[in-house]
């Protein structure tokens, strides 16, 4: 046992001791550091390896730092909470969501963002065109918004994957990560509903939040 001032110098010991018994023959897979929580699993990664160990992050971890796990999180909080103006807003610059970046910075710049919503994207949708990037989106979340309320969450989390990942052409691997990830927020949600079979939209989103902080 050591006790530490910081949770950076506990990392630095185990570093050290892992360090020592690799270097006594223990084969590296055979070595585990575990952390209270998720976040925490970056930083220890990063002095892992400036110690010169080899270091495999937990899937989980792998999972939440997804470019596309990380657009999905924030278009179901947004569905949960349609007022929720800080996650719209990062939907407007979401790279995946390939809204112009100079038209997303001009909604922005243009619209109160305290006040900024999934009605406020109504409202900006009048009179333009169905191919603005910024009304598609508007348009997407309302359909998404109604069904979730209609097919439920199974079928919502898979209608945007289909919408986002599925209809335009892809490589290979890209396809095929995309698909893991939807494979698994929907085996999050079966594990969810074993435990509540009326789990709703802002209690998964909820849920996915405590799994990202506190790890799997």
């Amino acid at each position: 046992l050591y006790e530490c001032d910081y949770p950076r110098d506990e990392i630095i010991i185990a570093a050290r001791e892992l360090q020592k018994r690799i270097g006594s023959g223990v084969l590296p897979e055979d070595c585990a550091l575990l952390v209270p929580k998720n976040y925490q699993v970056r930083s220890a990664v990063v002095i892992l390896r400036s110690f010169g160990l080899p270091v495999a992050p937990s899937g989980m971890l792998s999972f939440f730092t997804q470019p596309t796990t990380q657009t999905i999180r924030r278009i179901l909080g947004v569905l949960a909470d349609p007022y929720n103006g800080v996650l719209l807003g990062e939907l407007l610059l979401d790279p995946i969501l390939s809204i112009p970046p100079l038209e997303a910075h001009q909604f922005l710049h243009e619209t109160n963002t305290r006040k900024l919503s999934l009605a406020t994207l109504t409202t900006y949708a009048k009179g333009k065109l169905e191919t603005d990037r910024i009304v598609w989106l508007g348009n997407s979340l309302r359909a998404w918004l109604e069904g979730a309320a209609s097919r439920g969450l199974y079928g919502v989390i898979q209608t945007i994957g289909e919408d986002l990942f599925f209809t335009r052409p892809k490589v290979h691997e890209a396809l095929i990560r995309d698909v893991e990830v939807i494979r698994t927020f929907i085996h999050l949600l079966e594990a969810q509903y074993e435990k509540n079979p009326h789990i709703t939209l802002a209690q998964f989103v909820a849920y996915l939040d405590r799994l990202d902080h506190y790890g799997h």
